[in-house]
């Protein structure tokens, strides 16, 4: 069955300061489908979400989201338009409950918003447990989830989830994928991930980044039998 694309990359040149992090970046987003970022560390994985997201400006070349460019938009404006972040940092906030926290992440707040909320409590059942607990209180794993939970309480078309298992228990971790698991059944989903198993059991695309740019795309079953090139740009075997 073939998918349509809900965001397309092409020759994306991105800087930061004097350094030249994104160095033509050209990749294609596939509605329903989770797609993987996957290689070492400062390869550019991030600082693709943050370009698509806005944080990084696109110096020249597209990016067009739901048939819209978007290159040149502000943050603000692209999460208006669909597209929910959650960053490496776990953006919450600490001093304020779980309730809060969500209520404050709603951009309307209506019957089907709440709906939503309910939906992530019950993927999430930790936080409806610690609903009227502040952030700071809650595990990296906890905080984790509420930073997804805040992401995808209002009706995203693209959720950008940068790095959600990062010092993060395998039992959490585990947590995390059966959570994705049920959310990829009507969310389109860009993942950067580290951790190759969570990758494998969460993701359907991948594409594979080296010095800011792809070297290499497919079905994520299909790198799984690929050595060579989990060896080459991942570090694996």
């Amino acid at each position: 069955m073939k998918h349509e694309s809900i965001l397309a990359m092409t020759d994306v040149q991105t800087y930061m300061s004097q350094h030249h992090i994104l160095q033509g970046m050209t990749l294609d987003v596939k509605i329903g489908r989770v797609t993987t970022l996957l290689g070492r560390n400062g390869a550019g994985k991030s600082s693709t979400l943050k370009t698509i997201m806005g944080l990084y400006p696109a110096t020249s070349g597209s990016i067009q989201f739901d048939h819209q460019e978007i290159a040149k938009m502000e943050p603000f404006q692209i999460a208006r338009l669909g597209v929910g972040y959650v960053p490496e940092e776990q953006a919450i906030f600490y001093h304020l409950s779980v309730e809060e926290n969500m209520t404050l992440a709603m951009l309307t707040d209506n019957p089907t918003t709440r709906e939503r909320c309910d939906r992530m409590m019950d993927l999430f059942p930790d936080l409806k447990r610690f609903w009227k607990s502040k952030g700071g209180v809650l595990s990296g794993g906890q905080r984790q989830m509420l930073a997804i939970a805040r992401a995808m309480v209002n009706e995203n078309k693209l959720l950008l989830i940068d790095e959600p298992s990062k010092g993060l228990a395998p039992i959490l971790t585990d947590a995390l994928i059966v959570a994705f698991n049920e959310l990829k059944k009507t969310e389109t989903i860009i993942l950067v991930e580290q951790n190759f198993y969570m990758a494998t059991q969460c993701g359907d695309d991948y594409h594979i980044i080296d010095d800011g740019r792809v070297v290499h795309s497919d079905l994520i079953e299909n790198l799984e039998k690929n050595e060579e090139l989990k060896h080459k740009y991942l570090g694996i075997g």
